[in-house]
């Protein structure tokens, strides 16, 4: 064996190739940093998806109590409330469109505005959804 060998086994045996504690730590900080984060995400999104499933409810319950009141072929002035359970209410007001009522006695269609808003408690703040629109009803 010539001179060149025998430093090349002798490196080879003395040659610890793997990782060092440092570099061990360093990487499994940068792991660590990286599922933080990812795990930020998903907290972000089920917040969303939590907010996401308030206002769908909401929207619903608004809707449904405009459509209950767009059926009704004569209307009148009203301001009214209730519960829907689970932390919603409700508030409806229909009220005549100020300029464009018509006062003659023949006439008895009347353009009304009508305003429906769901509020509920999320996080100690009150949070709404309100649709308004008009109608043109007899009056009762």
């Amino acid at each position: 064996m010539n001179c060149f060998t025998m430093r090349h086994m002798k490196r080879k045996i003395n040659d610890n190739s793997g990782f060092s504690l440092i570099e061990t730590l360093v990487a499994f900080m940068i792991l660590s940093i990286a599922l933080v984060m990812v795990l930020e995400l998903f907290s972000g999104s089920l917040k969303s998806i939590n907010i996401s499933n308030d206002y769908e409810y909401g929207i619903f319950h608004a809707r449904k109590k405009m459509e209950e009141i767009l059926a009704f072929e004569k209307l009148d002035p009203i301001n009214t409330q209730g519960e829907l359970g689970n932390g919603y209410e409700w508030y409806v007001e229909v009220s005549p469109e100020q300029n464009i009522i018509d006062n003659s006695p023949t006439s008895q269609l009347v353009l009304f505005n009508i305003k429906v808003s769901v509020q509920w408690q999320k996080f100690g703040r009150t949070k709404e959804f309100m649709i308004t629109t008009q109608k043109v009803a007899k009056r009762t």
